[in-house]
């Protein structure tokens, strides 16, 4: 066996132009797959933090009325007003009530509506 690796060892450096070629080669696959592997997964990270972010976040707090028409995004349904409102409290106070719940780093209070530009 030590007499084959010792010729496959010589005949890797008797074309040094081929073994540069290969070295070549697969380092670039290498590296294609690296970057296509990692670019592959910013993107599926960045989709799921932006939906995370803007549009569902980690809890939504919504009237019933407005989740029984939520296809619609009906904005005349807020959660601090009508009778749907825990406690009649504005929206500033009950930003503030979830705010104070152990784990909670920020409230962000949003209104989502189509636009037509």
């Amino acid at each position: 066996m030590g007499i084959f690796i010792k010729i496959a060892f010589r005949n890797i450096w008797r074309n040094k132009r081929r073994t540069a070629f290969c070295l070549s080669a697969v380092g670039m696959a290498v590296f294609t797959f690296v970057f296509v592997t990692s670019f592959n997964d910013g993107q599926i990270r960045c989709v799921s933090d932006t939906v995370q972010v803007f549009e569902e976040g980690h809890v939504r707090v919504v009237s019933a009325r407005y989740e029984a028409e939520n296809e619609y995004m009906p904005v005349q349904y807020p959660v601090a007003s009508g009778p749907e409102s825990p406690g009649g409290k504005s929206w500033k106070e009950l930003a503030a009530s979830i705010y104070t719940i152990p784990g909670v780093r920020t409230v962000l209070p949003r209104i989502s509506s189509y636009s037509e530009g």
